[in-house]
């Protein structure tokens, strides 16, 4: 089956689209998830300097996010899906 272009993006965004709410809690649904996110937050906090300003590129609804966001940095999420970002700032309000 041949897609083009427009198509391929058009399945891909309705994807992320239909799973964004999974999104948010894949990394906290069972132990190898959760291995997955504190790997990630372990290298994170190795590499990135003690304190700053971050681009979360692609960091769909935010789970990385708010957990640096936590920690004293100043974060900017951005993602192609604009569910995403609704979901991270509802998660976002309840932090607040």
């Amino acid at each position: 089956m041949d897609f083009n272009d427009k198509q391929v993006k058009d399945m891909i965004k309705d994807w992320y689209n239909k799973t964004a709410e999974y999104e948010w809690e894949r990394l906290q649904q069972d132990p190898y998830h959760q291995v997955e996110f504190i790997v990630t937050m372990h290298f994170l906090e190795k590499y990135l300097p003690k304190k700053g300003l971050i681009l979360d590129a692609g960091g769909g609804p935010g789970r990385y996010t708010i957990e640096l966001a936590k920690r004293g940095y100043n974060i900017i999420l951005l993602d192609l899906i604009p569910k995403m970002l609704e979901i991270a700032k509802r998660k976002k309000k309840k932090l607040d």
